[in-house]
């Protein structure tokens, strides 16, 4: 079965997308709008899903955009190279978003889970011929447990992502705010 995938993959021309570079997180587009999810069916169904961010660190402007290029990596999701696979991708090509005081924030994916997916689905790639694409270079993505709003990013599992008091718009909490992703508006919980 695996062979299949990689074939479908090489069909695909998946080198079509692999030469167009991520930017690196202190060169990425100044975030966008957040809205829902509705036209990227592999991220339908992701905690974020009421909350993307566009244009997506791969500086596509649209969903569609996004699924047209998201759906070459279909076949990985499928034959679940990776327990994360999905997340990788819906946070690379729909990323979380939450609007703040400051503006919207996107939240990018850790370096470990970048590293985590790759890990797991790079092997699976070089049974095919197919090296891992160089926008998906797990050194462009932050680390996780920075403070700095512009690098805060989600790890594997993604349960929720911390965010230090001194960011937050007010000091009314001394305790560090908890994003929560749900299905249809991102919210802060003190």
């Amino acid at each position: 079965m695996s062979l299949v995938i990689l074939i479908f993959l090489a069909v695909v021309n998946l080198s079509t997308f692999m030469g167009q570079p991520i930017l690196p997180v202190s060169t990425l587009p100044p975030p966008g709008t957040c809205q829902p999810i509705t036209g990227v069916a592999m991220c339908l169904y992701v905690p974020w899903a009421g909350n993307a961010s566009f244009p997506n660190l791969r500086e596509h402007r649209t969903q569609s955009e996004a699924n047209t290029e998201v759906n070459v990596f279909q076949p990985l999701v499928t034959h679940q190279c990776s327990n994360a696979i999905a997340h990788f991708l819906c946070a690379v090509y729909t990323p979380a978003c939450v609007e703040g005081p400051e503006g919207t924030v996107t939240l990018k994916p850790c370096r470990d889970l970048c590293n985590h997916v790759r890990n797991t689905c790079e092997p699976l790639m070089q049974q095919g011929g197919l090296d891992w694409p160089p926008h998906f270079e797990c050194s462009n993505f932050p680390e996780s447990g920075s403070t700095d709003i512009n690098s805060l990013c989600f790890d594997v599992p993604f349960h929720n992502v911390t965010i230090p008091p001194e960011l937050l718009p007010s000091a009314t909490t001394s305790s560090s705010t908890v994003v929560q992703p749900s299905s249809n508006k991102s919210s802060v919980v003190h």
